[in-house]
């Protein structure tokens, strides 16, 4: 079922309507099981299909009693789920290793029911929490909201939001609420989509696809576009996606975790990634990161090894973001680069604050101009990072390493100074807009916002019509 598609907006509405009038909690927990049925079902041509997810939840749930009970079984399990987990998503270094082949298997979900499953676990055997009822566990690793796309919410906080009485909709929240709802449409059919149509025709172009010697310079600056529109589709698809579902979870009225907070502001990799995927960030640093950096500390104590440490836990954590990506081995590329990029960051700012000072170096980081460096650098490196989702394979044959070394140098200081000056230009239209006092005109009364979704409507029917572009599929679903 596609979060773009008339079934999507019958089933959408139905779910509104049952969890918004539903008061008893015992009732709601059983509407909540029919409703993740229907949007799980429709992942699926036959039940056959469905049995790896749910047999990963069922293997799950037994490991929950099982860590319950026997604590110091935690390490264990957790590598053998993780195994399997490998083995379903045919991870290419672990499926030649098992004798039957996964690659029929439809595993719709399951990474987002991973990092569910393995936070009750750490949680269950740390005592911090009691093994959850099974219609609840099934129900929050299961929630349509963030089933297949996240965001990656934590046990006590769906909890707390399915228990809790369902907040009114104002008129100003309602039209919040359904401006984010376009919004997001509006980046997923219509940006995400023509950055899509672009990619699929520069990626035909001669110059990218079998690139010439003589070609190095023209061959860096496409792939300094290609490279751009991809980071562009991948931004808009799936925050435009976090957009219409978190609007859908206001009106049914559960308030789901934000995702997204504006990552193009972005000072630096480490900055960029508090505010991309920021439900997966904050998972991989409360359940990777600062367990793996108290482990480093406890056996390598000496004052003098703080940096490395750090810099270790940070190539860690990154490099295991980029393996949740994608199971091809272009993956563990983008797991070692962001790895690099986190670690290259933090040494850095170490090395900043020795030679300047805290003071010195903190005025540095509000001038303008290196902002502006900063962001476009982290942005360029972030961009190309991503190349592991459209790269073909040419640009890796060892012949072309030279030339695809030129081209990526190339590709790379076009996004840099491209990423600065556009950011630098945009940031001084929004200040001059703030100080021209310009603010939008108050929706407190309903014809008002009535006018405004019809405004909304309007745009988004007539930019799909200038642009031409199919319903996309979304991105992260495969996850």
């Amino acid at each position: 079922m596609n979060f773009i598609s008339f079934d999507f907006f019958l089933f959408t509405v139905l779910a509104i309507f049952l969890m918004r009038f539903t008061k008893q909690p015992h009732l709601k927990s059983a509407i909540v099981l029919f409703l993740n049925a229907i949007f799980f079902a429709s992942f699926f041509a036959s039940p056959i299909e469905a049995l790896p997810v749910l047999g990963m939840l069922a293997l799950g749930y037994v490991c929950l009693q099982i860590v319950a009970r026997f604590r110091y079984a935690l390490g264990f399990i957790i590598v053998a789920v993780i195994l399997l987990f490998a083995w379903l998503k045919r991870y290419a270094l672990i499926e030649p290793l098992l004798p039957i082949d996964a690659s029929p298997l439809v595993v719709v979900g399951l990474s987002y029911i991973l990092f569910r499953t393995l936070h009750l676990m750490i949680d269950v055997a740390q005592g911090d929490k009691a093994v959850p009822p099974l219609l609840q566990y099934f129900n929050y690793c299961l929630f349509f909201p963030t089933f297949v796309s996240g965001p990656i919410q934590r046990y006590e906080h769906y909890e707390a939001e399915i228990s809790k009485p369902v907040p009114s909709l104002t008129v100003p929240v309602l039209h919040k609420t359904l401006s984010r709802i376009l919004l997001g449409i509006i980046l997923v059919m219509v940006i995400s989509a023509y950055a899509s149509n672009m990619l699929e025709w520069l990626k035909g172009t001669r110059s990218l696809s079998t690139p010439a010697q003589a070609e190095w310079l023209k061959s860096g600056v496409l792939f300094a576009i290609v490279s751009f529109l991809m980071f562009v589709k991948l931004y808009t698809n799936f925050s435009g996606s976090m957009h219409i579902i978190i609007g859908i979870g206001t009106l049914a009225g559960v308030t789901l975790p934000e995702n997204f907070n504006k990552p193009y502001l972005a000072k630096n990799f480490l900055d960029f990634w508090a505010r991309w995927h920021i439900t997966l960030s904050e998972w991989i640093k409360f359940y990777l990161f600062n367990p793996l950096l108290k482990w480093l500390t406890r056996h390598f104590p000496s004052p003098r090894a703080a940096h490395t440490i750090g810099a270790i836990a940070f190539f860690v954590s990154f490099m295991v973001i980029g393996l949740w990506h994608g199971n091809t081995l272009l993956f563990v590329v983008l797991g070692i680069l962001l790895g690099l990029g986190a670690t290259g960051n933090k040494l850095w700012q170490q090395f900043c604050l020795r030679r300047l000072g805290k003071k010195r170096y903190q005025s540095l980081t509000q001038r303008n101009w290196y902002f502006q460096f900063s962001r476009g650098l982290t942005l360029s490196y972030i961009a190309t990072a991503l190349m592991c989702f459209w790269l073909d394979a040419n640009y890796l044959h060892a012949n072309n390493i030279l030339l695809w070394l030129k081209i990526m140098v190339i590709s790379f200081l076009v996004m840099t100074t491209g990423f600065a000056i556009l950011g630098g230009i945009i940031d001084t239209i929004f200040n001059l807009v703030r100080r021209c006092n310009i603010h939008p005109p108050s929706l407190s009364s309903q014809p008002a916002m009535i006018l405004s979704m019809a405004f909304l409507v309007f745009l988004i029917f007539n930019l799909i019509g200038a642009f031409g572009s199919d319903t996309p599929e979304f991105i992260y679903k495969g996850f």
